[in-house]
């Protein structure tokens, strides 16, 4: 290389590097804003700006699980999926990360207009206050229990529960 280049071309590559780390750091910021279109994976999860998000603070039955009522089987899992797409209703979803889980997922409080998708799938019964993490929906989830609503209206397994029984096969 002519080393009068050699300069140059370190500068460059410095460059380079200094905007790679920049956007790196920008696009895994805590308060990072996501918005757009949403495709609902289940109850507690969807993909938004090409990135997984996980609802913070609330567990959905897992899509296949079933949950029964009046001693018959229904899934509960489905519902639960069901139950976010109609939150949604078609609406762009923003999504406020509040952490990157162990699994690159965005842990975020999303909402759909003024719509909080969390606060709404305990308050529906569709999923639960994921109390290992925070007790910010316990209320939600005690207004779904007494009004029976979702999962509360027949017998489930919590779950986390249920995925860790039924991933250890």
């Amino acid at each position: 290389m002519n080393r009068t280049r050699a300069p140059l071309v370190l500068a460059i590559a410095l460059a380079v590097t200094a905007a790679s780390l920049w956007a790196y750091w920008q696009a895994d910021r805590p308060d990072k804003l996501l918005s757009g279109a949403a495709q609902v994976l289940d109850g507690d999860s969807l993909v938004l700006v090409n990135r997984r998000v996980r609802l913070a603070f609330i567990d959905a039955p897992e899509l296949s699980q079933t949950c029964t009522r009046n001693g018959v089987a229904w899934q509960c899992g489905h519902a639960a999926r069901m139950k976010l797409i109609e939150l949604i209703a078609g609406r762009p979803v923003e999504c406020r990360k509040i952490e990157t889980d162990k699994y690159w997922r965005t842990i975020a409080n999303c909402f759909a207009g003024s719509t909080n998708l969390n606060k709404e799938m305990v308050r529906s019964g569709f999923a639960i206050a994921y109390r290992r993490y925070s007790v910010k929906y316990a209320t939600e989830e005690l207004e779904a229990i007494n009004a029976k609503h979702g999962i509360w209206s027949g017998r489930f397994e919590n779950p986390e529960a249920w995925r860790i029984k039924n991933t250890q096969r």
